[in-house]
């Protein structure tokens, strides 16, 4: 099982975070514990009350990027536009009651948002990355249709913030 943190390693005794990866050329550094990890980067979530169409993302891109001239990173969740969660599971459940199958179609709603964020983002001039849960080894437990989220991997989330100082995400994703 991975720790709460990705690649972290906790002292129980001083309840620091020792956490190291492998940057470029193989050297390995410290990264910074997650306390001072999440005081420099932001969460933003994009839920459907917010993107209820897409005329609504250029009001996401500036929020987006009102945090990054105030000099933080940004770590975008977003969610389906309003609506198609209910239209996808009511599509889904026309054809299965396959939990797993229908979670794959709800989570193509998240990510079509977090695409046309990230679209936004570029058309913006706002250098960005835009990753899965795949990418950022997000773990979850519980039924495929209302999992919680378990890990993530917060070196690979370092690195692409060191790159990008924006990573959108969809939400409603993860790997059980």
């Amino acid at each position: 099982r991975d720790p709460p943190f990705g690649n972290s390693v906790v002292d129980p005794r001083s309840a620091t975070v020792a956490t190291v990866h492998a940057a470029a050329h193989g050297a390995l550094r410290p990264l910074p514990t997650p306390t001072e990890f999440f005081m420099s980067t932001l969460i933003l979530k994009f839920g459907s009350s917010i993107l209820r169409t897409e005329d609504d993302l250029p009001t996401a891109v500036h929020e987006v990027y009102r945090w990054l001239r105030r000099g933080h990173r940004v770590v975008a969740v977003v969610s389906a536009l309003q609506g198609t969660t209910d239209r996808q599971f009511a599509q889904a459940k026309r054809w299965s009651d396959d939990p797993i199958a229908q979670a794959a179609l709800v989570a193509t709603g998240e990510r079509q948002a977090a695409a046309l964020l990230a679209l936004c983002l570029h058309r913006a001039g706002i250098d960005h990355r835009l990753l899965d849960a795949s990418a950022l080894r997000l773990r979850t437990q519980g039924k495929a249709t209302d999992a919680m989220p378990l890990s993530i991997d917060t070196g690979l989330l370092q690195e692409a913030l060191d790159m990008d100082s924006v990573v959108v995400v969809p939400g409603y994703c993860g790997r059980d």
